[in-house]
């Protein structure tokens, strides 16, 4: 495998240009961020359906949203939003933002005002890093295929995520924005993995927030006359990491993806409502009835495209009218439920991804370091840490290794060494009298001296086969 993470792919199936259904089957964070990494299955897909190159050579895309005219825009992490065009990839960006792109910082999120035809205003949600990494939502006019110089208009701004809790802070985003039928801009914003202010009302982690198209906040929002500032914004709560979202067009019924803990979470979006993160664990029913339960849950990976099809849409069969559809980022499919029975999944598409070649295994907590209990060949410095933790609950995959003899609380852990220092190289050898003689003074001071982080696997083969774990080629995303 390559160190290099495989370029991102636009895939797209038969949908009519402008019509409200073309971002269905656009899952590009779903279906083949991987696609070049190894030899895949043979996508499956439904009769009459095929599979065809959009565009290609896209750097962490993130999301998209379709513009009334037919256009493609494409969030790229790193902080451009791109444009296709007529089936092509325009050269030049809209904008280019500056971004925090650490891990799942970037650029998360674009919507076009209802009203995009006459006024042209772009929105996005993105993670500054000055002077602080918080979110911006801003707003944009566009001049054609490029955003006009200077019109950035910062419509509302986060919480500083230095003051936030979090084992992985710059973990659990969330990102998507879309404007709902009632003209106002909804944000999904993720908890950082710090968990407990999904359920606290003073602070935006872990919620879906309502406003204005010019950024004020709407004064029948449900938390408005209890809370204050910024905070009034919120529209529900108790989630964790809402990566998409969307409304169906006849009803507008929101249906939230909410990635990740024991399971996948679909939940149907409603003012008020607390859908219980951390409290209650994702695919459990509370018998608390101020907590709502999520409407379709099933067992961990990582949920990401959501679109539903218009029922007056006859370009597709009958079968997927009125039907929600969301992918899933680490095992590659593309399911369908009914809005009204959503208990119960279907197959549309498999294979679009590289996970039918992985053996998935359920997310790893991230843990607190404790270098004293690290032994000889497992020495892990203070400062990598947080990387092996951010493998344990969302990473793209390039090249994995089994640290050997992986010590207690990281047994089983996943290594992607794209993420780590070049200078790993195997600890010289030492005799057994050296390696005696020392080992009280090693323990007396790892807590203190950080190590050289261990190397992986075939850089130091083990004694014997059984003391080397079975290698992973999979890092289940948060």
């Amino acid at each position: 495998m390559t160190n290099q993470e495989p370029p991102t792919t636009i895939l797209a199936m038969p949908s009519p240009i402008g019509h409200p259904l073309s971002p269905i089957l656009l899952f590009l964070c779903a279906l083949c961020a991987f696609a070049a990494s190894a030899p895949a299955a043979e996508p499956k897909l439904p009769a009459a359906f095929t599979r065809s190159l959009v565009a290609d050579h896209l750097t962490g895309a993130t999301t998209i949203a379709t513009a009334p005219d037919g256009r493609v825009f494409v969030c790229e992490q790193t902080g451009q939003l791109r444009v296709v065009k007529d089936d092509r990839l325009l050269p030049e960006p809209f904008l280019t933002l500056k971004v925090d792109s650490t891990w799942e910082r970037g650029l998360l999120g674009a919507a076009f005002d209802p009203d995009f035809p006459a006024n042209h205003f772009v929105y996005v949600n993105y993670v500054s890093g000055a002077p602080y990494p918080h979110h911006v939502i801003s707003r944009f006019a566009a001049n054609d295929d490029i955003a006009v110089q200077g019109s950035e208009q910062i419509l509302f701004e986060g919480d500083n995520q230095t003051k936030m809790p979090g084992k992985v802070k710059n973990g659990h985003q969330g990102g998507a924005i879309h404007f709902g039928p009632d003209a106002k801009l909804y944000v999904a914003l993720g908890e950082q993995t710090a968990e407990k202010p999904s359920q606290d009302l003073h602070t935006l982690l872990g919620k879906m927030l309502r406003l204005n198209p010019d950024g004020s906040i709407p004064a029948d929002n449900p938390f408005y006359r209890e809370n204050m500032g910024k905070y009034r914004a919120i529209w529900c709560l108790g989630l964790r990491n809402p990566f998409c979202f969307a409304f169906q067009p006849q009803t507008g019924r929101m249906f939230i993806n909410d990635v990740g803990g024991a399971k996948e979470e679909i939940d149907e979006g409603k003012p008020g409502q607390n859908y219980g993160w951390p409290i209650v664990e994702h695919g459990q029913i509370s018998d608390d009835p101020k907590f709502t339960a999520a409407i379709h849950s099933y067992p961990v990976a990582s949920i990401t495209g959501a679109a539903f099809c218009p029922r007056d849409n006859k370009n597709f069969p009958e079968r997927c009218r009125g039907q929600y559809f969301f992918a899933d980022y680490m095992r590659g499919f593309i399911k369908t439920l009914d809005p009204d029975h959503p208990e119960k999944s279907e197959d549309f598409a498999e294979n679009h991804g590289q996970t039918n070649r992985h053996r998935l295994r359920p997310k790893r907590r991230a843990l607190r370091p404790r270098p004293q209990r690290l032994g000889h060949r497992q020495r892990l410095e203070t400062q990598h840490r947080p990387a092996l933790q951010n493998h344990l609950d969302r990473a793209p995959v390039t090249e994995v290794a089994w640290a050997s003899r992986p010590c207690r609380q990281f047994e089983g852990a996943r290594v992607n060494r794209h993420h780590h220092p070049s200078s790993w190289a195997p600890s010289p050898p030492r005799s057994r009298s050296a390696s005696a003689a020392s080992s009280s003074r090693n323990r007396r001071t790892a807590s203190r001296s950080p190590r050289s982080a261990c190397p992986p696997v075939r850089d130091r083969p083990p004694k014997s086969p059984r003391s080397s774990p079975r290698p992973s080629t999979a890092s289940v995303p948060g």
